[in-house]
């Protein structure tokens, strides 16, 4: 059996040399990449050529295949290092409940038919005035029709297009409430 303790204390080991072999990588990357840079930006330079000197291309290919490894095993070596939680086994039991009385509802007095609300189609140059003026005849008096007036805009104020009484629409449907006799 292995001992876990010199088991975390080798994987730690191998951590840190693949830490400082990463850092080694990038910091020839990098200058690499500063190589190239002033290549482009001063061509009689010629830094490609020394810093090839200075990295046979074994090196480049081998540092080049590390890299993808990298990039492929890092997830997976992060994954296998989550170790899964302990699951915790609990016996499945039924849950029985008594059953309980409905609450009887209590008696309620019928309802009181209310006399269905009727809609009037807006055509061009009408408004509201006009449209209660109408449904109540001619015969109404002003007080009449203002009550009614009000009980217009009240039924209507959302669900006018415009969300103004004042400012109504050809072909809206206006609600006409119950004029009250």
């Amino acid at each position: 059996m292995v001992d876990t303790q010199t088991l975390d204390e080798a994987t730690r080991l191998l951590e840190q040399a693949a830490a400082i072999v990463a850092l080694a990588l990038g910091a020839w990357f990098a200058l690499g990449a500063l190589a190239c840079a002033a290549t482009r930006v001063r061509p009689q330079l010629r830094v490609a050529g020394h810093l090839a000197r200075w990295s046979p291309a074994v090196v480049r290919r081998l540092a080049g295949v590390a890299c993808s490894a990298s990039v492929v095993l890092a997830p997976q070596v992060a994954h296998a290092a989550d170790r899964p939680p302990v699951a915790v086994v609990v016996a499945d039991e039924p849950v029985v409940r008594a059953p309980h009385a409905e609450p009887t509802p209590a008696p309620t007095a019928p309802p009181v038919p209310v006399p269905a609300a009727r809609t009037h189609v807006v055509q061009s140059g009408e408004n509201l005035w006009q449209i209660a003026r109408a449904e109540l005849g001619a015969t109404a008096d002003t007080q009449a029709v203002t009550r009614y007036w009000h009980a217009v805009i009240d039924a209507n104020r959302t669900t006018l297009r415009s969300g103004n009484p004042s400012l109504i629409f050809p072909g809206e449907a206006v609600v006409l409430p119950p004029s009250g006799g």
